[in-house]
């Protein structure tokens, strides 16, 4: 982890409220899909919005989200992780989703702000690139 941020253990991650470390993931995704933008796909700061924005959303999450369980490309305990983040109770909905996929984006937030949180920082990102690359046409299936 970064020098002054203390990873937590899986005891202390337990205890945390599972919409805490799905609002820690929703970042954590969100910075990888900006540093594919800017990175890999050399977007300036406006296409790069709008890169991110189609990618950063329950409906697009609930999507990957889908395939990373469809392949199996979760370990047992991550998949607890998404269990529970799914199942959370948020405080609000959002608009332009259905139920089905702000509970599923919410579980996958969940495990990669779990990750993050343990340190795992490799691992989070294995995830996010696993995510990213089923969303391109023909390559998700490559990866499984």
């Amino acid at each position: 982890m970064e020098e002054g941020i203390a990873a937590l253990s899986k005891q202390e991650i337990q205890k945390l409220p599972v919409l805490s470390l799905s609002y820690v993931g929703d970042s954590v995704f969100d910075i990888y899909i900006r540093m594919i933008a800017a990175g890999r796909h050399h977007l300036n700061a406006k296409d790069s919005h709008s890169f991110t924005v189609k990618l950063v959303n329950a409906v697009s999450q609930s999507a990957m989200a889908e395939y990373l369980i469809e392949h199996d490309l979760y370990t047992g305990e991550e998949q607890d992780i998404f269990r529970r983040g799914r199942n959370a109770k948020p405080a609000h909905l959002p608009k332009n989703a259905s139920v089905a996929d702000y509970h599923r984006a919410t579980g996958f937030e969940a495990v990669l702000g779990y990750l993050y949180m343990t340190g795992d920082r490799d691992r989070a990102f294995t995830i996010c690139e696993l995510a990213y690359r089923s969303t391109l046409p023909g390559e998700g299936e490559e990866d499984s």
